[in-house]
């Protein structure tokens, strides 16, 4: 059977979805955006590419009180009709307004229709803990629940975790990398650690070009012998006079 999920964007966001990769082809998700939700299209584009579900979006007027709401029941009525009262119908939000219009019509058709605060709560034995996991670690750090999705972008369209690194860094500064270590070692694995972050940190001190702090530490990583490495290390950082005292800091931070 057919499941249709109608997302209240304005009031559950991008949590509304937790659980969203245990759905099918067989299920199609609606997400109901306001002028403000509209600026998220890039990560809907992503979600769209990751998980095998159907995602639309539905572009509502807003200025009145409760516009969405409105908007979003007078949908859901139209595609009961549409679908001959056939399918499981699922408002996700945490507004319990919405349980008057999903008594009307659970009365007038033979449809299922309930209220949920995220899909996740339809299978609580599914483990969609990662993306949970990232969202709230990254919301800890980050008071614009819009930089914690935009990261988020981010790791779903990197290579591995170093092209991630980059990629945060670029916009956000290495400083807000470091807050991003415990999503990224959840996204990618703890295959690098704090101490490879701290690295890059002291590089920076001293170094502009990003893709020179990172080839360094990758030559750190190629062996436990200091004096291979700073030969390795020489070839890259001759242009720069004393360069030996200051990858001191680094050496000192990586082979502590």
């Amino acid at each position: 059977m057919k499941r249709y999920f109608l997302v209240d964007m304005e009031n559950v966001h991008f949590n509304g979805l937790f659980g969203i990769g245990s759905l099918t082809e067989n299920d199609t998700i609606i997400l109901f955006l306001t002028s403000q939700c509209k600026k998220d299209y890039g990560i809907v584009d992503l979600y769209k590419s990751k998980y095998k579900c159907n995602i639309l979006t539905m572009d509502v007027e807003c200025g009145g009180k409760n516009a969405l709401d409105f908007q979003l029941v007078s949908y859901l009525g139209l595609l009961i009709g549409d679908n001959k009262n056939q399918g499981e119908y699922y408002i996700v939000s945490k507004d319990k307004g919405f349980k008057s219009s999903i008594n009307l019509l659970s009365n007038c058709s033979k449809c299922s229709l309930r209220l949920i605060p995220n899909i996740k709560s339809l299978n609580k034995n599914y483990n969609d803990s990662c993306m949970e996991s990232i969202i709230k670690s990254l919301d800890k750090q980050f008071s614009k629940k819009k930089t914690s999705f935009n990261i988020i972008g981010i790791l779903m369209t990197s290579d591995n975790k170093y092209d991630a690194i980059n990629k945060i860094e670029t916009k956000y500064g290495l400083k807000n990398v470091i807050k991003c270590e415990d999503a990224l070692n959840i996204y990618f694995g703890k295959n690098e650690t704090s101490k490879d972050l701290k690295v890059l940190n002291s590089l920076e001190k001293f170094l502009t070009r990003k893709t020179t702090c990172y080839k360094i530490l990758n030559i750190m990583k190629l062996s436990n012998d200091v004096s291979l490495v700073l030969e390795m290390i020489e070839s890259v950082l001759s242009e720069f006079e004393g360069w030996r005292d200051r990858i001191n800091e680094s050496l000192q931070v990586y082979y502590s």
